[in-house]
């Protein structure tokens, strides 16, 4: 069983906290890891959207996803994912929704919605994207801008 633990997220202030501020990690029975050092160890090299599988369960999937710009328009056709931001900032295209996003937000995406992240910071945005049922290959299947 896989149990996701989140701590940070929106200062007193207002401002959002940095993972290595915000003390955020993705916790497990045996194993602990700290997402700065996650996301650190998981570099863009040019490239606009990378993706690396953190943990597996029976019944879900969890990748860190990082994207320096956008991802193009997309529904899942088997998975449903919900998605904890915890770097960076940007909108997420919910089903023709606009939802701003930081560290701390999360959002869940039922299978067949369609969806998109556009990163609206300097950086790239990271993620954990939770797939479920477990991920056992790509079902992304393209849709056109509207």
């Amino acid at each position: 069983m896989l149990g996701v633990v989140l701590a940070g997220g929106v200062a007193a202030c207002g401002a959002r906290s940095a993972p290595s501020e915000a003390g955020i990690l993705l916790a497990e029975p045996g194993r602990r890891v700290e997402l700065a050092g996650l996301i650190a160890d998981t570099p863009m090299n040019g490239e606009n959207i990378v993706r690396r599988r953190v943990s597996d369960a029976d019944h879900s999937t969890v990748f860190l996803v990082r994207i320096a710009d956008r991802e193009q328009p997309h529904r899942h056709t088997r998975y449903d994912l919900s998605v904890v931001v915890v770097e960076g900032v940007g909108v997420l295209w919910l089903d023709g929704a606009e939802l701003e996003m930081g560290p701390g937000d999360s959002a869940h995406i039922p299978v067949g919605v369609a969806h998109y992240f556009v990163n609206t910071g300097e950086r790239p945005a990271s993620a954990l994207g939770i797939f479920s049922p477990a991920f056992v290959g790509p079902d992304s299947e393209p849709l056109a801008v509207r």
